[in-house]
């Protein structure tokens, strides 16, 4: 497909939104993840070993998605971004049971991983390689609006609530939006293949 023909597909707005959202939370989490833990009582030590769970799984993360994509398909990966999503504002919500804080790290981790594997390989096999430099430059752009709005606005939120809570349930909110687009997105692609292969065996 070109940029053009990609633009009047539904998944592609899609893939923006869902996209969008992940880079929403994943650079708010990152930045407010220590105050939050810190102004319910945790010391800096396990905060510490929360922000490096954190970051262990962001970094294992990418392989496990790598491997599940490449291997069990994009319906495989969409669905364990989008359960991994669901999870962390739960576990940032029952926080004050350490437990949770360690579920948090990894759900957090991994669902964060949500824009480095999927938009490579997603855009080539939704929309080929024709205009591919251009719709993944287009993804990534999103991906960089994201971050620079949520990160301000969660810390306005606590400002204005004096607590965290409204962030994560709007963040949960997110997730339902993420996984009905993640998985939507497949499934009109799914469609899509039938259709043309549908159309291509009338023609023969």
């Amino acid at each position: 497909m070109t940029f053009k023909q990609a633009l009047k597909t539904g998944r592609f707005w899609l893939l923006a939104v869902g996209f969008f959202f992940i880079a929403v939370f994943a650079g708010a989490t990152n930045t407010h993840t220590v105050p939050y833990l810190s102004d319910m009582g945790y010391p800096i030590a396990t905060v510490s070993l929360v922000m490096s769970m954190f970051m262990v799984f962001l970094t294992v993360g990418k392989i496990i998605f790598g491997l599940i994509y490449d291997r069990m398909g994009i319906m495989a990966g969409n669905i364990c971004i989008s359960l991994f999503c669901l999870t962390f504002p739960i576990a940032a919500l029952l926080s004050y049971i350490p437990m949770f804080t360690w579920v948090y790290a990894v759900a957090i981790g991994m669902a964060s991983c949500g824009i480095s594997i999927p938009i490579p390989v997603i855009t080539a096999e939704y929309f080929g390689k024709k205009d591919y430099p251009m719709i993944f430059s287009v993804f990534t752009m999103i991906t960089t609006i994201g971050p620079s709005l949520s990160v301000p606005l969660m810390g306005a939120v606590y400002d204005q609530a004096g607590s965290y809570r409204p962030a994560w349930v709007a963040f949960w909110v997110f997730s339902v939006i993420i996984s009905m687009c993640m998985i939507s997105a497949e499934l009109a692609h799914r469609a899509n293949k039938k259709a043309a292969h549908q159309h291509l065996e009338k023609e023969l």
